[in-house]
């Protein structure tokens, strides 16, 4: 088949294989590759090293320290089928390969990097070569093969290069370990070995079987040459065996010599004591120990036992074999099984590092239990070593993989010669983790070394230590000066539960406050070592942490509440004009307490921070105003007016019961001389939340004067803070006003309480869903509940539900649409109930008039649209949200970044039941887990606002009070090393498999933007952008769009675009709108707008002011949960389509759009997504019309189209709509929607779940049985290629492995029937069928109507074909064109042409990962 015209694209899916290379083109000392260890280059390379990566069967070549360059150097094709398993260096090859010279510019450049390679996947290895000239060219590097050795007859395990014997033969030699317990020998001759004009093929030179023969899942070599070669095979029946080659009889003989059983080599060691199959095995350094992991959750550490010292057999005669039972050291604590294990040391440190299907990375510490150094450096047997040692406790645990788990890790090294580890696994990330940070986090052993370290780290100013876990006990010593000599124990950032700390409490015996009953009501972290500490008694403290070698915690009490009482509040408040003395540090704070009065004060002390805990340091409290806020036991909680303590303080906001906020306005300064400044506070207004709930979140944007509130009960609402004008209930002449409500939402997180409040800036009013521009804010309000659910809103005039909408236009298409009236504000009480009852609260609180509360001006002028509402697997309740910038999209030039209006949500942190967690966003690492117990208790969390990476955490449990101080990782890291720390290598994805994608199409004719959507196994929906970097290379990025409800299986996507015939006609150039319904397990439908915006940012390659740059915009619509009295059943939903008619033209209807499903039931359902105003707070309300049954048979498959016919004037609808749907009895039936349709176009709208007023039969118009053997697993239909109308094609492809095009002709019927929904007759005319096109069931179908049609399959093969109708009108279908497809399990595929250009067909394909193809269609033609 020719496959000249498909270009196969990048592959975003498994990474297989992890190797590095170093810059330096000095030739490195021959190692042993099969060790666990990490390269041994040479100390003088000060460039860092270099990443290749096996994706696929592509090599990726990195370079993750090119700061503002592209991290990606290359990507080179090795197998055209089947995936890359291994990469290791041969040093001893470089001299043997051949060099290619290149023409830059009028020179003839010189080779300054060329490197031999061993790539094996499946059962090929491969001989290759890289080569780079120069950096700046990409066409200056060049990676090519320069042996391959035949296809092999087993798996390959293990391939490493063998120096010595290399030498001897004069070629280079490999040892090839295979899936059969054996191993081969080749000589893989090259170019530069040979004469001019000889060619040799490589030949194997011996093949040596061991006498125990077993299936294996890992094997690994150790040795230079045949003669000191050593395997350990890790066995299917949980043992690991070692062998020698050359324990064999005639190790000299010729591969071709039959190797009889007598002369095989026997085991002289079986390694047992894993209770499930072996799944990596690794040698260590200096084979004096064998590494393992296993599917039994575990890894263990075995010491090799002597080739010498054997069992006896019972004829006491042959040397037996070494039973050996357990291992040196186990290591439990994965959830899953283990995939790969490494080992590496940091000076004196031996650090062991596991990576496992739990999507976990653990680090272990060796030192413990193995002698220093041993594992690397050890002297064989003779090691002084601890037998039997189980360790469950890891130094660390890295999260921030997803899907089916960790494949790879190693270690590789910066320009500044520090070790990092890099990971990588099925969710196609490659990730860089700064290793350092967790050796110099561990305690030491003993007392004296750890002060002495720190103390020693206390004067080397560059050393990061990530993070400092102290621990105290709630309350100072009085007998100590108000000084805790609690020392601070060293711990991973990355996992803080699961280290032991040091507790030092003898001390602490007698304590202020030791009172009975009290406690730590509130903390307050005001800078990342300084927090505040308030009790129920009124006492409030000021606790800093010294940079002293034991890191002393200092307490001193610096205010009193009096009269006596809890103190309810405590925040930290910046403002404008704030000048320090020198030499002394200044807090400002706010305190509330059970009197309802508000104290601010200032604290000053003495910068020098060996003072703190002396008189002499000079600290004062100065109490600048107190007044009474609210009746005593009001006052609940205080609020700042802004959300980044970097930022000046204006305004403050109080919580009182029954859902009262006041705002206090800083509204003067007064003159101050040196450090002493004062600020007037007076109230402002008074906000009133309707459902009378105690408010515990609040967001205030100054620039807008907007505040938004969420209380206990899940309600929300928004208040106007500027003039009142427009409300005349309200009073007017007084500034102790009530705000405006502008909107308020009952329940917008279900009856869970609200934790999180934020408003953000819309980054481009282009996407705003306001159809008026007058009435636009162009903000969006962020809520965040104990539900787990983080939603985002925006606001829309109320008087637009009531006017017409005729006139309406879609501001993307800028062409007439549908226009979508959304949701209600109350939904639960009546409309004038409600109205009353908030009225009269307002009145109460401000003393209005009862003239007023009747007034017909309307509650609020807005409502709320959810636009988005998604979920963070990791955290179930967040509880704050930070905003950034991914610098290292723009530091590896990977896409467009812009300037601060382009912020992204950077930083989620919250609770995971009883764990406090933060995530980066951006590279999807865990920052912080600590074992807080819950959110039931005093906490405080400290973001840094220039440098997101600085974390820190307080909380009271018990009588411990815990800090968590995380410090940036660029702190004292030299600047050759550039960003690396936020690099993710080749983007990211779902990790599991894609059951279904959909092409997003340009926004314009010749843009180079485009998207990719996917559903998937996880349950999520990612969009992947697409566009071209100025050096021609695809760039990427991602972006979850949300997660199903309940966490299901995404099975099936429709796009389409949002314009009248979206989905049944041609795309239209520059349409930018688009819906997508997404559907899966439980009979879950959600529905999503998808839209191209225009992005306003700052370019960063060189051609991109040459175009413009667009990004896309998704927004949560609607969604349809399975039944309440089907929550148990387990029906799904298998496929879906949407489309938007074309003969809506009455708005009055509130028809959207129109969805069909096919269930594992066997039926198939219409929904009807309106917009009548019953939609909640989402845009549209799913409606099933009707359900239709054929068969008990689960439908697997859908597709519609529609066409107009002869003499379709006469007909009362101008258009016919069918749709075909694929069952697995192998069935295809036809459906006649065009009925359904036009009674949904022309009646008015419901409310309601359901609309069955409908005259359908539900039966189809024609059913086709045994199309297929099986199941139908995918359907295209497409008008006939000639253009004769009435004419269809129906393209299927099921587990029989055969394409079937069949050609239906449409007719009209003479007279109606009593069935009424059946207006049309379909006449089956051809059927063309090819067997066996595929190795395997066919998966994906995609057809076009110029008769192009696509296939792929679990055969991992893409094949195009042609269907022509020949001149007297019979059908043919041919073989074109094809590629195989690097991701395994291939389930789908979709097709588009892109860029403007019909020549070129871009084919995505998706299973265990994605991969994008382009075809030259105009090739295809002739």
């Amino acid at each position: 088949m020719p496959s000249k015209s498909v270009q196969r694209g990048f592959y975003l899916g498994d990474v297989t294989a992890l190797c590095t290379l170093e810059h330096s083109s000095t030739p490195t000392q021959p190692r042993n590759t099969s060790t666990c260890g990490e390269n041994d280059f040479q100390g003088n390379d000060r460039r860092g090293h270099t990443l290749l990566a096996g994706i696929g069967g592509s090599v990726h070549w990195y370079d993750p320290f090119r700061s503002g360059q592209e991290a990606l150097l290359l990507v080179s094709s090795v197998f055209d089928s089947g995936r890359i398993h291994g990469i290791v260096p041969a040093p001893p090859f470089d001299k043997s390969c051949p060099v290619t010279h290149f023409h830059i510019g009028h020179k003839v450049s010189r080779p300054s990097f060329l490197r031999a390679l061993v790539i094996w996947g499946e059962r090929r290895v491969i001989l290759a070569a890289i080569q780079c000239d120069d950096l700046n060219f990409v066409e200056a590097r060049l990676a090519r093969s320069v042996a391959v050795l035949p296809l092999l007859a087993h798996w390959v395990h293990d391939v490493i290069p063998l120096s010595h014997d290399t030498v001897n033969y004069g070629q280079p030699t490999v040892a090839v370990g295979l899936a059969d317990n054996s191993v081969e020998q080749w000589n893989m001759p090259t170019r530069a070995t040979l004469k001019v004009g000889v060619t040799i093929e490589p030949t194997c030179i011996r093949r040596i079987e061991c006498a125990m023969r077993s299936v294996l899942y890992s094997l690994a070599l150790y040795g230079s040459s045949m003669d000191d070669l050593k395997v350990a095979g890790g066995t299917i029946f949980n043992e690991i065996q070692l062998w020698a080659p050359s324990d064999a009889r005639n190790i000299g003989m010729h591969v071709e010599r039959v190797c009889l059983a007598r002369e095989r080599p026997k085991p002289w060691a079986a390694l047992s004591g894993h209770e499930g199959s072996i799944l990596r095995v690794r040698w260590a350094s200096d084979g004096g120990h064998v590494f393992s992991t296993s599917d039994d959750r575990t890894a263990r550490i075995w010491r090799v036992p002597s080739r010498h010292k054997r069992d006896i057999d019972l004829n006491g005669t042959t040397p037996g074999i070494n039973k050996n039972l357990g291992g040196v050291v186990t290591l439990y604590g994965h959830s899953s099984r283990v995939w790969d294990l490494h080992v590496t040391s940091l000076s004196k440190e031996t650090l062991v590092v596991t990576a496992g299907e739990d999507c976990t990375v653990r680090l272990w510490n060796a030192t413990p239990f193995l002698s220093l150094g041993k594992i690397c450096k050890g002297k064989g047997d003779d090691l002084d070593l601890v037998d039997d040692m189980f360790v469950d406790e890891p130094l660390a645990i890295l999260r921030g993989h997803r899907g089916r788990g960790v494949w790879r890790a190693m270690t590789m090294l910066s320009p500044s010669g520090e070790k990092l580890m890099v990971t990588a696994g099925a969710d196609a990330s490659i990730k860089l983790w700064d290793i350092q940070q967790y050796i110099r986090s561990r305690p030491d052993r003993n007392e004296q070394s750890r002060e002495a370290s720190l103390a020693h780290h206390q004067d080397d100013e560059s050393v990061n230590v990530p993070l400092a876990t102290l621990r105290a006990r709630a309350w100072p010593d009085q007998n100590t000066d108000s000084e805790s000599d609690l020392h601070a124990g060293r711990k991973c950032w990355a996992d803080a539960n699961n280290h032991e700390i040091n507790h030092y409490t003898s001390t602490l015996k007698d304590h202020l406050g030791n009172s009975k009953g009290e406690y730590i009501r509130v903390i307050c972290l005001s800078a990342h070592l300084t927090l505040y500490v308030a009790t129920n008694r009124g006492r409030l403290y000021m606790v800093n942490v010294t940079k002293a070698a034991k890191n002393v915690w200092h307490w001193r009490e610096i205010h009193r509440v009096n009269p006596r009482g809890p103190v309810v509040g405590l925040i930290r408040v910046t403002y404008f004009g704030d000048i320090s003395a020198p030499g002394l540090n200044e807090h400002d704070l706010v305190l509330g307490d059970m009197h309802g009065m508000i104290s601010t004060m200032k604290i000053s002390w003495n910068s020098d921070e060996k003072l703190v805990s002396h008189e002499s340091s000079g600290l004062t409290t100065q109490v600048q105003q107190s007044w009474q806020a609210c009746e005593p036991r009001r006052l609940l909680d205080v609020f700042p007016g802004t959300d980044n303590t970097s930022e000046m303080t204006e305004h403050l906001f109080t919580s009182e019961v029954g859902g009262i906020v006041k705002c206090w306005k800083r509204i003067s300064t007064a003159s101050f001389t040196g450090a002493e400044c004062q600020a007037t506070w007076s109230m402002l207004g008074i906000a009133q939340m309707p459902f009378k709930q105690r408010v515990l979140a609040l967001s205030y944007h100054s620039d807008k004067r907007l505040l938004l509130c969420g209380d206990q009960s899940g309600n929300v609402a928004v208040f106007d803070v500027n003039a009142l004008s427009g409300y005349p209930h309200f009073h007017h002449g007084t500034i102790k006003s009530p705000f405006g409500l502008l909107a308020v939402s009952q329940r917008a997180h279900g009856k869970s309480a609200i934790t999180l409040a934020a408003i953000r800036n819309v980054r481009n009013i282009q996407h705003d869903v306001f159809s008026n521009p007058e009435h636009q804010i162009p903000v969006e309000f962020l809520t965040a509940g104990r539900d787990g659910w983080l939603r985002t809103f925006t606001l829309r005039p109320v008087s637009e539900l009531v006017q017409s909408h005729d006139d309406q236009t879609n501001i993307y298409d800028e062409r007439p649409m549908l226009t979508m009236p959304t949701t209600k504000r109350l939904h639960t009480r009546s409309r004038k109930q409600s109205i009353g009852d908030t009225h009269s609260s307002l009145r109460l609180a401000t003393g209005a008039p009862n003239s007023n509360v009747n007034s017909p001006a309307p509650l609020a002028p807005y409502y709320f649209i959810c636009l988005t509402k998604q979920r963070v697997p990791e955290i179930s309740t967040m509880h704050a949200l930070r905003w950034g910038k991914d610098h290292w999209l723009q530091k590896a030039n990977r896409w467009p970044v812009g300037n601060a209006q382009t912020d992204s949500l950077c930083i989620v942190a919250g609770f995971k039941e009883t764990e406090f967690v933060a995530i980066n966003m951006f590279s999807h690492r865990e920052l912080l887990r600590v074992q807080c117990g819950g959110w039931h208790r005093p906490l405080s969390l400290l973001i840094d606002g220039d440098n997101l990476a600085e974390i820190s955490f307080a909380f009271v449990k018990g009588d411990e009070l815990s800090l968590f101080h995380s410090l940036p990782r660029t702190f004292g890291i030299k600047p050759t090393d550039g960003e690396w720390s936020l690099c993710e290598l080749n983007g990211w994805s779902h990790g599991r498999e894609i059951h279904t994608v959909r092409i997003l199409p340009p926004p314009d004719v010749c843009s180079e933007y485009f998207g990719l959507l996917t559903g998937s196994e996880d349950g999520s929906i990612i969009c992947h952008h697409h566009t071209r970097s100025s050096s021609g290379q695809m760039m990427h990025r991602e972006e979850e769009i949300g997660v199903h409800i309940g966490g299901g299986a995404v099975r099936a996507i429709a796009l389409f675009p949002e314009f009248p015939g979206g989905g049944l006609v041609d795309i239209v150039h520059n349409t930018r709108s688009y819906i997508l319904l997404s559907a899966g397990a439980k009979e879950v439908i959600m529905a999503w707008r998808v839209v191209w915006i225009r992005a306003e940012c700052e370019l960063h390659f060189s051609e991109a002011a040459q175009y413009d740059t667009w990004d896309i915009r998704t927004t949560l619509l609607g969604a349809r949960e399975q039944a309440k009295e089907s929550k148990t059943s387990n029906q799904r939903c298998m496929a879906v389509v949407g489309f938007v008619p074309l003969q809506c033209r009455s708005h009055h209807c509130g028809l959207h759009s129109v969805g069909l499903s096919a269930t594992s039931d066997g039926s198939l359902k219409v929904l009807a997504l309106h917009s009548d105003g019953s939609c909640g707070s989402f845009g549209v309300h799913f409606k099933l019309v009707t359900t239709m049954h054929h068969s008990s048979h689960a439908l697997i498959s859908l597709a519609v189209v529609a066409m107009t016919l002869n003499g379709a004037a006469t007909f009362a609808m101008d258009v016919v709509v069918l749709a075909c749907s694929g069952a697995t009895d192998g069935t295809i039936a036809i459906w006649d929607l065009t009925s359904i349709i036009h009674s949904l176009s022309t009646q008015p709208s419901r409310s309601g779940n359901e609309l069955t007023n409908f005259h359908i039969t539900g039966k189809p118009v024609v059913s086709l049985p045994c199309v297929h053997q099986s199941g139908v697993n995918s359907l295209a239909m497409t008008t006939s290629t000639n253009g004769t109308p009435g004419r269809i094609f129906i393209a299927s492809g099921g587990d029989d492995q055969v394409i079937r095009v069949t050609l239906i002709l449409i007719n009209q019927r003479n007279t109606l029937e009593k069935d009424k929904s059946n207006l049309i007759s379909v006449d089956v005319l051809q059927t063309v069928h090819t067997d066996f096109a595929h190795g395997s069931s066919i998966k994906g179908v995609w057809m076009d109507n110029s008769g192009t049609l696509a296939t792929t399959s679990h055969d991992q093969r893409l094949r195009v074909w042609k269907v022509r109708e020949a001149a007297n009108q019979d059908l043919a279908i041919a073989a074109v064109a094809g590629s195989f497809v690097e991701c395994p399990e291939p389930e789908t595929l979709d097709a588009c042409f892109l860029g403007g250009n019909v020549n070129i067909l871009y084919i995505a394909v998706a299973g265990r990962g994605m991969q994008m193809f382009c075809v030259d269609h105009g090739s295809l033609r002739s």
